[in-house]
């Protein structure tokens, strides 16, 4: 059974904003609107929701009562106000009159889904984003992070006649657009002269064609992958999702968004061809290293933004893994360890913060020669004393 939210909102943009927000984030609800105190009573008699929204913050300092109408007609379903004040003292006020929670509009998103959980209303699954799985009828796959695995219908392509006939495939489905046979035979042949070069590149495409003639658009000026194909694409899902989820992050990372940066870092493993190399092929290298630096650094954004995200949430576990799948990638990064540190800490894990700064205080010594940060060392001391003053009161209770 789909739950129901009603949003009480007087201020239309802000409702519909509220709305959208909510709609990522609780995809199995369906949303109720009211404007006023009188309309939500009117609805929350005809449909009973699940759960009721109410921003306080209403003309005439109606939203007190707008809340104690609605626990009045529906005292059963949980209501959640918010509005601009921050006060403890109108927080106990909008709860004396019938909320079950009060969330300040600062916060909103970081607090709200921890408290709709608490209330039973259903959180996700999210909606899996198009083009997710790597199974079909004629779906061509191409997996490019880690190395490099083709298959079609599920089956590895292995019948390619040199390294330059994939090399010339995963170029032309990163890229995404038809290229001219001249600087296709120059990109993967520019050591040989230009009539070996075009020779070359029709044997290529003889073999490509035999393998995956649906998957391409060849003529006699231009070749490309076929868009219109069934074929699928990691680098394409990964870039897919880290833009999708960070886009509108200005706001603060949705849940939707978490789930989308997750699957984009499993995406991940490894660096763009990884352990592929093609001879004789120097532009083919520069765009690779090019490549590889690019998803790469899009990925760190992601963890980064992961382990914040997961701090800000409380879910220290979920934090502390993927500040260490951080620390894989980037070893030597001394704002990461310090993150973990500071989330190990939060976690009760003063001991396990502490280890990892003797971790870090190695691998920079053996490294480089030199010794954490200031900033670190800081870090380093808080936690060791908060560490003492928690064993020392252990001791003595």
């Amino acid at each position: 059974m789909t739950d129901r939210v009603l949003l009480v909102v007087h201020h239309g943009p802000l409702r519909q904003s509220l709305r959208d927000w909510l709609e990522l984030e609780l995809p199995r609800c369906a949303f109720i609107e009211a404007a006023s105190a009188g309309e939500a009573v009117s609805l929350v008699q005809g449909s009973m929701p699940r759960l009721v929204v109410i921003d306080v913050d209403m003309p005439a300092r109606a939203g007190l009562g707008a809340v104690q109408s609605v626990h009045a007609a529906a005292p059963a379903a949980p209501i959640v106000a918010t509005g601009l004040e921050e006060t403890g003292t109108y927080r106990a006020a909008v709860k004396g009159a019938g909320a079950t929670a009060y969330v300040p509009k600062g916060t909103l998103q970081m607090e709200l889904i921890p408290i709709l959980r608490s209330v039973g209303v259903k959180i996700g699954p999210f909606p899996q984003p198009s083009g997710g799985g790597c199974a079909g009828p004629g779906l061509l796959c191409l997996r490019l992070l880690g190395g490099l695995q083709i298959t079609l219908d599920e089956t590895p392509l292995t019948e390619f006649i040199s390294t330059k006939v994939p090399a010339l495939l995963a170029y032309l489905a990163v890229t995404g657009r038809p290229h001219s046979r001249p600087a296709l035979s120059g990109f993967l042949w520019g050591d040989t002269p230009e009539r070996n070069a075009a020779k070359s590149l029709r044997t290529a495409l003889y073999n490509l064609r035999q393998l995956l003639a649906p998957h391409l658009t060849v003529t006699r000026q231009m070749i490309a992958i076929n868009q219109g194909g069934a074929y699928w694409l990691d680098v394409e899902v990964l870039t897919q999702r880290i833009t999708e989820a960070l886009r509108d992050n200005h706001g603060g990372l949705t849940h939707y968004g978490a789930a989308l940066l997750e699957e984009a870092a499993n995406l991940y493993r490894g660096d763009f061809l990884e352990g592929f190399y093609v001879r004789n092929a120097p532009a083919f290298e520069e765009w690779v290293l090019v490549q590889r630096e690019r998803l790469r650094l899009l990925v760190l954004q992601a963890l980064h933004v992961l382990v914040d995200y997961y701090t800000r949430q409380g879910q220290y576990a979920e934090a502390i893994d993927w500040a260490r799948r951080l620390l894989v990638m980037e070893p030597w990064q001394e704002e990461t360890h310090r993150q973990l540190m500071q989330v190990l800490a939060l976690s009760g894990q003063r001991g396990a913060a502490l280890a990892q700064y003797e971790a870090l205080q190695r691998t920079l010594a053996e490294e480089f020669g030199v010794e954490p940060a200031e900033e670190t060392r800081s870090l380093n001391r808080q936690i060791k004393f908060d560490y003492q003053r928690s064993l020392l009161a252990t001791l003595r209770s």
